[in-house]
């Protein structure tokens, strides 16, 4: 964004960053010393510092004692001071809004009186991008103090960096409602599809005829109702079970200690292969021998993957033979009488219970019994048809409109950039 060879408005002059402002670093008392960190001196570290924006910070995750300030490089600024992040996160930007130290993450800049505080802040949250790529370093990337204070910086008189600063927050205060607004919409459409998945097992989302009563089921075969029927089907429809209609494996992880298990030509998944309901991206091929020799299983296309560990609650249809981790079940269908898009409709929603009841201390997760037991409403098959063709039509309105949020909110994000960029080339006010 530094860009020397743009005209500046008149009344407006190029200096360095090190003649407007005093650059200082900080430090972190030893830690060896538990007694420096019971103090009352805030004390920042870079992940305290939001990206994206300018803001004021009061306070700390943890306080230093004066001896602690003493005894390391931590240095005392004053409030008002302009703190950037320049250390592994770079150009993360916040104003001191009392007197603050920092841990050696930062750049911390003490204005001259010819600078606006905020209008520096706002400058060096919009030339993030170029500090970074300025940065050096092999364990993590610097931007250091001796570098910054080279660089040049477009100076206006002093009321004109306050009517650009009060600029800058009006457009942002707007944008950041219309992103607000987004992210609503975005939460509104994730409800939409669950709530059509939900009307899609309860027999609301086609026209299923007459209603079966479903009150009289003993309570273990009726605990899982309410979340597919509202205890009530279709009277064409039959209330099965998981193991009514599908067997269920297991998976398993061949040894990685034989790498001959591995790099076959053979899909093997885990939890975070699965991106959605028919996305499925398998990182890792393993061999026959691996096949034979583990607990994991090769299961067909068309079978269903539920993952009843990590990822709780995940569900997919690969389109392809695959093998597994512990972490999953395979649903393998004994018969062709359930469509199997139906199915993994039903089961995005229905596993959902899983979450609140899980059982295991250290991962929580589902056992096969669970799982098998599971209440699996049946709607004749061409029924599923006129039901899956509707989900699919509704999801993909769904969809449609999800990727016009997302494009719009990558488009705020680059708007903001926009405002920065003409703030100080002098286009903004």
């Amino acid at each position: 964004m530094i860009d020397m060879n743009v005209p500046l408005p008149d009344g407006w002059a190029w200096f360095t960053l090190g003649e407007v402002a005093d650059l200082v670093g900080g430090g972190t008392p030893s830690r060896g010393k538990p007694e420096y960190f019971k103090g009352n001196i805030v004390w920042l570290t870079p992940t305290e510092i939001p990206r994206n924006r300018v803001t004021v910070v009061l306070d700390s995750k943890e306080r230093i004692t004066e001896e602690a300030l003493k005894k390391s490089s931590a240095r005392l600024v004053p409030n008002g001071t302009v703190l950037m992040t320049s250390r592994a996160s770079i150009g993360y930007v916040a104003i001191a809004g009392t007197e603050v130290t920092t841990n050696q993450g930062f750049a911390s800049f003490l204005c001259k009186e010819s600078v606006y505080n905020y209008y520096l802040a706002y400058w060096l949250l919009g030339n993030a991008d170029f500090f970074i790529q300025q940065a050096t370093g092999t364990t993590f990337k610097e931007i250091t103090k001796s570098k910054l204070r080279n660089f040049s910086f477009p100076l206006p008189p002093l009321p004109e960096q306050q009517r650009i600063v009060a600029r800058i927050e009006e457009l942002f205060t707007q944008l950041d409602a219309g992103v607000a607004a987004l992210k609503r919409a975005q939460t509104a459409l994730k409800r939409y599809k669950a709530s059509v998945l939900k009307s899609a097992c309860k027999g609301q989302l086609v026209g299923s005829g007459k209603a079966k009563d479903l009150t009289n089921l003993d309570e273990e075969s009726s605990r899982h109702i309410p979340i597919c029927s509202n205890r009530s089907l279709p009277e064409s429809w039959l209330l099965k079970t998981v193991e009514d209609l599908y067997d269920v494996v297991g998976g398993g992880t061949p040894s990685t200690s034989i790498p001959e298990y591995w790099e076959g030509d053979i899909p093997w998944i885990t939890s975070a292969d699965i991106h959605d309901l028919k996305d499925i991206r398998p990182r890792k091929n393993i061999t026959k021998d691996a096949i034979s020799k583990s607990a994991t299983n090769l299961v067909p296309s068309g079978s269903l993957i539920v993952v009843t560990r990590v990822s709780l609650g995940k569900v997919a249809l690969p389109s392809f033979p695959l093998c597994f981790s512990q972490d999953s079940q395979a649903l393998i269908p004994k018969d062709k009488s359930v469509l199997p898009e139906y199915a993994l409709y039903y089961l995005s929603q229905a596993v959902q219970i899983f979450k609140s009841q899980g059982r295991g201390t250290t991962i929580l997760g589902v056992t096969k019994k669970q799982l098998k037991e599971l209440p699996f409403p049946l709607p004749p098959l061409a029924e599923q048809r006129l039901i899956v063709a509707e989900i699919e039509r509704r999801l993909s309105i769904s969809q449609q409109v999800e990727a016009v949020v997302a494009a719009s909110l990558a488009r705020a994000g680059r708007l903001r950039q926009v405002v920065l960029k003409s703030a100080f080339e002098g286009r903004l006010t």
